[in-house]
């Protein structure tokens, strides 16, 4: 159960987000009590697995289709209109086992994926020249490593998983030439360099035309119920909007304020909550009409 102290709401997931799904159901329960029957259909979509592969949210949209839709993340009451996506990849570097007293004889993986990471770093200097008015500069990290058997054995096998966040207009057909062209370079510096990459996943990045009907609409709430048109703004992780919009549902982001996500301590303001289902009902009724 949440803590309530000071006007906040304290538990694992309270902003992150059971806020957003609270302030869903009292706008529509607000509609409700109102007696206030909007002209088109209302859809709560309540999904799992949002924080891996979406499976959910997957799932949703092969039964349902919508005009618009509002993922309620957690913005701090802003208008989110684009974020990053990723992919992840992995590459395996191949060493040559040996005795440790034989260096010879051996290939020692983890020292040839250490060149690797080195011209990751430089890739990671090089995306942070690319930015984008909302989102920043694309990045690239080494997400996990592992590799060797024991301590008097030349390691015969390293392997990297990485991350890449990616911008609009970037994906996995862009990425995987990118990381090739490390490899590529890497070998033609050292003929005992053999790596193979692999792109494991991928979701691609969101950025919403402004001029959306539904974008209008939510700003337009926001004036009502907040008393101030929020500023566009974006968001550096990876949300569900981005499978809605390539299903062809134009959508936007908006949620409650709070602190901690994914953290030890985290909280909802719980007066967002209520502002966040205000403006979502306000939104329903411009939206599709009453």
């Amino acid at each position: 159960l949440g803590d309530y102290r000071d006007g906040r709401l304290y538990g694992r997931g309270t902003m992150d987000m059971k806020g957003g799904v609270a302030a869903q159901l009292a706008a529509v329960k607000a509609l409700v009590d109102a007696g206030l029957r909007p002209k088109g259909d209302v859809i709560l979509g309540f999904v799992a697995d949002e924080e891996y592969a979406s499976l959910g949210t997957e799932v949703l949209l092969r039964t349902v289709r919508a005009d618009a839709g509002i993922v309620c993340e957690p913005t701090d009451l802003g208008v989110c209109v684009a974020h990053k996506g990723f992919v992840w990849a992995r590459v395996d570097v191949a060493g040559v086992a040996a005795h440790g007293s034989r260096p010879l004889e051996g290939v020692d993986a983890i020292v040839k994926a250490g060149k690797f990471l080195a011209e990751l770093e430089a890739l990671e200097e090089r995306l942070e020249e690319r930015t984008h008015p909302l989102l920043g500069a694309p990045s690239v990290h080494a997400s996990t490593i592992r590799g060797g058997r024991e301590l008097s054995t030349y390691p015969d096998f390293c392997r990297i998983e990485l991350e890449r966040r990616t911008l609009p207009g970037e994906n996995s057909a862009l990425v995987e030439p990118e990381l090739q062209t490390i490899l590529r370079e890497i070998r033609s510096r050292d003929n005992n360099f053999r790596a193979s990459l692999e792109i494991l996943f991928s979701r691609p990045p969101l950025e919403v035309d402004p001029s959306l009907p539904i974008v209008e609409a939510l700003r337009g709430a926001c004036s009502h119920v907040l008393g101030r048109i929020p500023d566009f703004s974006g968001m550096s992780g990876w949300l569900d909007s981005a499978l809605l919009a390539e299903a062809g549902i134009p959508t936007v982001i908006f949620g409650p304020t709070g602190y901690g996500l994914h953290g030890a301590e985290e909280f909802v303001e719980f007066d967002s909550v209520v502002a966040t289902a205000g403006v979502l009902a306000e939104t329903i009724l411009m939206f599709c009409g009453s």
